[in-house]
């Protein structure tokens, strides 16, 4: 992963492949979280059954939170800032569980 972010030029770069344990544990855990908080639906499809695999990331959250906590000083965000970012995703991390 850090390879990928080192050829793509994302500012930070230095910081994340100082910290390159730490991001894969955040991001092992959030990907552990959403398979453990997702739910395998099923629909017709021609006339046969095809299974999905349905995320929510809001229950994950609060992993997606210390991610957050985790890049804002990389970009220089005060917690003021990380804080209406967080409030202000939150619209959108919310609104699948309107749908469950």
């Amino acid at each position: 992963m850090i390879s990928e972010i080192g050829e793509f030029g994302i500012h930070g770069y230095e910081t994340f492949r100082q910290n390159q344990e730490k991001v894969a544990l955040l991001v092992k855990e959030l990907m552990d979280d959403y398979q453990k908080n997702s739910i395998i639906k099923s629909t017709a499809l021609g006339g046969s059954t095809a299974y999905y695999q349905e995320f929510y990331p809001r229950k994950s959250r609060h992993i997606i939170n210390r991610m957050d906590d985790f890049i804002a000083p990389i970009y220089g965000l005060t917690e003021e800032q990380n804080r209406f970012l967080k409030e202000y995703d939150l619209v959108w991390r919310a609104d699948e569980e309107k749908e469950v």
